[in-house]
């Protein structure tokens, strides 16, 4: 008999409460869902506002940081020499094909003033970070000065950006020739090649 009463009085609570709520008869777990649910279209609104959210456009920077930059193209620039024997500046150019972090492809060095005498080298490097080591592997053409020779060089480049451009720059060192200096930008696609 007392489990008639218990059982009577529990449905009689379960009415009440499904009249008190309009008819509806709510359980803690839906509660929940409809506050996640409200959350959720709050966090949509504003987002739609802003679709770059300081959450959001965080891991966005810190993904293209990680990401290898394309080194691919041509760069044109300087090679200091300031111990040279002949002259300390010349023109220089790179040529770049770049697979994942290797990189291969050509430099080209000629005289200031004196284009007719140059030299053409291939090349091959790596890049790790920002920075592009390379060597040069042989000379495939050259005219070089009379009295002269061209030198086979080795350098690594830093990455940076001056007054917007992309400028590679950094030190260069050859087996029998005084080391130097390279600084470099990339050229806009499309114009001549080396």
């Amino acid at each position: 008999m007392k489990r008639i009463i218990i059982f009577t009085v529990g449905l009689a609570l379960l009415l009440l409460s499904t009249i008190l709520s309009n008819g509806q008869f709510q359980t803690s777990k839906k509660i929940a869902a409809y506050k996640k649910l409200s959350d959720y279209e709050s966090n949509r609104k504003t987002s739609e506002l802003n679709p770059l959210t300081k959450k959001e456009a965080k891991p966005n920077r810190k993904a293209a940081r990680k990401k290898t930059p394309n080194y691919s193209g041509r760069w044109t620039g300087k090679l200091y020499q300031p111990n040279g024997t002949l002259r300390s500046k010349f023109n220089f150019t790179l040529r770049l094909y770049q697979k994942g972090k290797k990189v291969s492809g050509f430099s080209r060095i000629t005289i200031i003033d004196s284009p007719q005498y140059y030299g053409v080298m291939r090349l091959k490097g790596t890049i790790k970070r920002n920075r592009l080591s390379f060597t040069e592997v042989k000379i495939s053409q050259e005219n070089p000065e009379p009295d002269s020779r061209w030198c086979i060089k080795s350098g690594k480049l830093k990455l940076v950006y001056i007054k917007g451009k992309q400028t590679l720059k950094g030190n260069w060192r050859g087996s029998s020739c005084s080391p130097g200096t390279i600084v470099l930008k990339r050229f806009p696609a499309n114009k001549n090649k080396i």
